[in-house]
C-alpha cells in the first residue's frame, strides 16, 4: 500500500482547496494527486493513474477535481475532494494518448480535454453521464501550433479557450473563431474576451467580437518589466505571477490594486485561490478595500507556500527537489530517509512523523547520484540514574554515523549522519558515482563508477577474479542471498526474467528460477530486513523493482508465480529502491519524476495471494500450455515415462520396471522434445541443480529426477515467453558476421557451433 509520497510535480501548479472546514491543497506526484492538509500534516492519496499526471482542475465550489495523464493506457478521473473517492472514470481518452491540459467548468458538469496526439483534439465531455463518448469533438489544424492550455468561460460552460505559445483559439459549441495570441489567458468580460499575458511582461486584452469584425486586440497595457509566468482571477481582480517570485492583483482595467513582492520564492507557475463569501480586508494605497482569499503560489524551483492577505503572513508548505532524485537510503538504526537529488539537496526526512530532520544544500548545485548510511549503532546496556533515582534508561550509541554522497561528477563526500556537516571528501573519478556502499563493520567505502576494471593501475582496485555467468542474458540486479539456506548465496536477476543463486565462494550457479513477470525484468532488488525480535532465517521477503514497477517476492525463491506481487510505482522508471530497517516500508524513487514513494508492507495479504494460488505443484501446472489435464501434460507423462525406457535400453528383452523417476543424464532429452533447446552451459547448470540440491544436507549426489521436479526445473528453466523469430534472426546475423558472407554460416561449421556450445 502507498503509504505516503515525498516531493511533487512542479509542471503542474498546486490547486487550494482551502475554506472554512479544512487547510487543503491538492497537488500531483508521479502518477498520483494527493490532497494534503498541510495544517495536520496529513495526506490522502487519489491512485488510479498508470501514467504520470500531466494536468488537473477543480470546480468552483473546489468539491470535484478532474486529473489526467498522457500515455498508453490514459485516463481522465474526476474525484469527490472530501472522500477522496474516484466517481467517473473516461478511460482511453483520445486514441489512448492522453490529455495535455484539461478544464471543468464552473459547475462542474463539463469537461474539456486537449489531446497529446498530433494533430490536436478538442474533446467536450458531460462526465455527469455514464458514456465514454464526448458531446463535442473538433480537430485542430495543425497551422496553429501545439495547444498546450485550455479554460472555461468563468460564467458561460458554452465558451472556452485554448492557447499556443503564440496563438489563442476561441471556443463554443455552435462556432470556433481563431486568433493569434500568446501565453495564458482566462475569460474576464461579460462577453467573449480575453486576457493574455506575455513574455514581455505585458497583458493584453482580447475580444473576438468587435463590432468592425476584425480581428485584433483592444488594449495592450505594460504591467511588468518581467515575464509574466502566471494568469488568473478571483472575483473581479486579474492576479499575475512573474519570474521574480511576484504576485500582483489587478482590476477590470488593469489598474494595480495589490501585490506580494517580499515572498522570497522562485518564479511563480500559479496562483491557486480558494472562492468564498468570507474575505479577509486589507487596505491598499488608493485606500480602497482590497478583499481576497488566503492563497496557495507554486513556483519553478518546487516551492509550495500560503500567503494570508491579511497580515502577509507567508507559510512554506513545501520546498521539494526540483530536479532529479536518483539517490535514496534508508538509517539503519533511525526511522530516517536520506533523498538526494541532482538540485544539488541533501535531505533527511523522519518517516514515521514526516518530517524533514536537516537538510543540505551542496555548493554549485552538484548533482547527488547516490547516498549510503554506514551500517554501525549499538545498544549499550541500560544507565541507572545516581542518587535516589531508580530509573533505568536505554543508552544508544552510534559510532561512525556517516553519509556517503556520490556526486555525478565523480566527488565522494563523508558527511556527519545526524548534522550532514562534511567530514572528509575525496575526488579520485571523473565520472558519476552510481553506488555507495560501506562495508559491515564501517571500515571500508566502495563506489562504483565503471563496469569494467581490467585497466586498473598500481595501488588502484584490483579484481580478484571474472566469472562469465551468462551467455546471451544480461545481468541486471545482484543481491546478498537471506540465511534462508544453509549455503551462501548471490541472488542475480537478468533480463530474461530469471533469478539465479550462485554460490558465493564457488561461484556455481546452483539454481535458476522463474522471476516476476511484470512487463520487464527486475532491475533492482532489495533483501526486506526481518522485524524486530524475529527469527531471521525465516519469513523474508525480497523488494524488487522493474522499470515502473515496485514488487514483493517470498523467499525462498522456487519460480512460483503467486509468490509475488507488484504495482506500479513510477511511470518514468523506478530509479532507487531502498527498505526500512525494521522492515515495515519499501522507498522507491522516480528518478525525473522528482517524488519518493513510501510503501508499507502486509506480509498477511501477499501470503494469503500464494495460499490462494494453491501448494506444491499446483502453481506450476497453470504455467503449462493446457494445465493439468492438457495435451502438453500427458506428452510430458509419455515423454517421461520413454525416457526411461531409454535408459533401460530400448533394445532390452527382460521385464521392464516402471518408476516414478528418470536418470539425470536424460534431462536434455527431455527438454528438447517439449520444445526447449537449451545450450551446453545451460544443460550443465540444469544438471548441477539437481546434483547438488541434497548435498548440504546429507553429503549426497543425487542422480534421478521425478516428474514433479522436472515440470518445476523445465518451467524454470525454459524462455520465459518462448523464443521468438527475431532472437533466431539476430543469432544468424551474428553468426554471418564472422563467417564473412551476408548473414549466412556455413553448415558444417552450424551444426560443430551447435555440438559444442548448443
Amino acid at each position: 500500500n502507498l503509504e505516503w509520497t515525498f516531493g511533487l510535480n512542479r509542471k503542474v501548479p498546486c490547486i487550494d482547496l482551502s475554506d472554512g472546514n479544512r487547510t487543503v491543497i491538492l497537488y500531483a506526484a508521479a502518477n498520483v494527486a494527493l490532497l494534503y492538509d498541510f495544517k495536520h500534516n496529513v495526506q490522502k492519496i487519489l491512485q488510479g493513474h498508470g501514467n504520470s499526471i500531466s494536468c488537473m482542475d477543480c470546480s468552483e465550489d473546489k468539491r470535484w477535481v478532474a486529473t489526467g495523464d498522457k500515455g498508453h493506457g490514459s485516463c481522465v478521473i474526476i474525484w469527490d475532494t472530501y472522500t477522496g473517492i474516484p466517481v467517473q472514470t473516461i478511460f482511453s481518452i483520445h486514441d489512448d494518448a492522453g490529455v495535455v491540459a484539461l478544464s471543468m467548468s464552473p459547475d462542474a458538469k463539463y469537461i474539456v480535454t486537449l489531446s497529446a496526439t498530433t494533430p490536436q483534439t478538442v474533446c467536450l465531455w458531460d462526465w455527469t453521464e455514464s458514456s465514454d463518448e464526448p458531446l463535442h469533438s473538433i480537430d485542430i489544424h495543425p497551422t496553429h501550433n501545439l495547444q498546450t492550455y485550455v479554460t472555461f468561460h468563468p460564467t458561460n460552460n458554452h465558451h472556452f479557450v485554448t492557447n499556443s505559445e503564440s496563438q489563442v483559439l476561441f471556443h463554443s459549441w455552435v462556432s470556433r473563431v481563431y486568433c493569434w495570441f500568446v501565453q495564458s489567458d482566462h475569460f474576464h468580460c461579460k462577453h467573449v474576451c480575453s486576457f493574455t499575458a506575455t513574455s514581455l511582461g505585458n497583458i493584453v486584452v482580447w475580444d473576438p467580437e468587435r463590432p468592425n469584425g476584425k480581428n485584433g486586440a483592444l488594449k495592450l497595457v505594460r504591467v511588468k518589466d518581467r515575464s509574466l509566468t502566471c494568469l488568473t482571477r478571483t472575483q473581479d481582480l486579474v492576479v499575475t505571477g512573474d519570474t521574480a517570485g511576484h504576485v500582483r492583483f489587478y482590476d477590470n482595467q488593469l489598474n494595480l490594486i495589490n501585490w506580494y513582492q517580499d515572498l522570497k520564492v522562485g518564479m511563480v507557475t500559479g496562483v491557486s485561490i480558494p472562492e468564498s463569501n468570507k474575505y479577509p480586508d486589507d487596505a491598499t494605497i488608493a485606500a480602497k478595500t482590497f478583499a481576497v482569499n488566503d492563497f496557495v503560489v507554486s513556483t519553478k524551483s518546487a516551492e509550495v507556500i500560503r500567503v494570508e492577505t491579511d497580515g502577509s503572513k507567508v507559510t512554506l508548505i513545501f520546498n521539494e527537489h526540483d530536479s532529479a532524485v536518483n539517490a535514496i537510503a534508508a538509517s539503519p538504526i533511525k526511522p530516517w530517509l536520506c533523498v538526494g537529488s541532482h538540485s544539488g539537496v541533501l535531505k533527511v526526512w523522519d518517516y514515521i512523523e514526516k518530517k524533514v530532520v536537516v537538510t543540505r544544500v551542496f555548493e554549485n548545485r552538484s548533482k547527488v547520484q547516490s547516498v549510503a548510511y554506514n551500517h554501525n549503532g549499538l545498544q549499550l546496556g541500560k544507565l541507572k540514574c545516581p542518587g535516589k533515582c531508580s530509573t533505568e534508561c536505554y543508552i544508544v550509541v552510534v559510532i561512525y554515523a556517516y553519509v556517503a554522497v556520490g556526486m555525478t561528477s565523480g566527488l565522494v563526500v563523508i558527511l556527519d549522519a545526524i548534522s550532514l556537516v562534511e567530514e572528509a571528501s575525496f575526488h579520485y573519478a571523473s565520472d558519476v558515482i552510481t553506488h555507495c556502499s560501506f562495508s559491515h563493520n564501517s571500515r571500508y567505502l566502495a563506489t562504483a563508477v565503471e563496469y569494467n576494471l581490467s585497466g586498473s593501475h598500481k595501488d588502484d582496485l584490483k579484481l580478484l577474479s571474472v566469472e562469465r555467468i551468462e551467455q546471451s542474458a544480461l545481468p541486471l540486479s545482484i543481491e546478498w542471498y537471506p540465511p534462508v539456506t544453509k549455503e551462501s548465496f548471490l541472488v542475480i536477476g537478468n533480463d530474461h526474467f530469471k533469478m539465479k543463486l550462485f554460490n558465493s565462494t564457488t561461484k556455481m550457479c546452483r539454481k535458476t528460477l522463474l522471476g516476476p513477470t511484470y512487463g520487464s525484468p527486475v532491475r533492482l532488488m532489495s533483501v526486506v530486513p526481518p522485524a524486530p525480535n524475529t527469527d531471521p532465517s525465516t519469513n523474508r521477503l525480497l523488494a524488487y523493482a522493474t522499470d515502473n514497477k515496485v514488487g514483493l517476492q517470498l523467499l525462498p525463491l522456487d519460480g512460483n508465480p503467486h509468490r509475488s506481487v507488484s504495482t506500479i510505482a513510477h511511470p518514468s522508471g523506478v530509479s532507487r529502491l531502498t527498505c526500512s530497517n525494521n522492515g515495515k516500508f519499501i522507498f522507491t524513487t522516480g528518478g525525473k519524476d522528482a517524488s519518493v514513494h513510501m510503501w508499507s508492507i502486509n506480509q498477511t495479504s501477499l501470503r494469503s495471494v500464494a495460499a490462494l494460488g494453491g501448494e506444491d505443484l499446483i502453481p506450476f501446472y497453470g504455467l503449462l500450455e493446457g494445465g493439468r489435464d492438457g495435451e502438453m501434460f500427458g506428452e510430458l507423462e509419455n515423454y517421461f515415462y520413454f525416457a526411461q525406457l531409454r535408459s533401460q535400453g530400448l533394445n532390452a528383452t527382460e521385464e521392464r520396471a516402471a518408476s516414478t523417476v528418470v536418470q539425470l543424464d536424460q534431462v536434455p532429452y527431455l527438454m528438447r522434445a517439449l520444445g526447449f533447446y537449451p545450450s551446453e552451459q545451460e544443460i550443465e547448470d540444469m544438471l548441477n541443480e539437481v546434483k547438488f540440491s541434497r548435498y548440504v544436507d546429507s553429503g549426497e549426489y543425487v542422480d534421478t529426477i521425478n516428474l514433479g521436479s522436472f515440470i518445476k526445473l523445465y518451467i524454470n528453466h525454459r524462455p520465459a515467453f518462448g523464443l521468438s523469430p527475431d532472437e533466431i534472426c539476430n543469432a544468424f546475423d551474428i553468426l554471418g558476421r564472422q563467417s564473412g558472407g551476408d548473414s549466412a554460416v556455413d553448415r558444417s561449421e552450424l551444426l560443430a557451433i551447435l555440438q559444442r556450445k548448443g
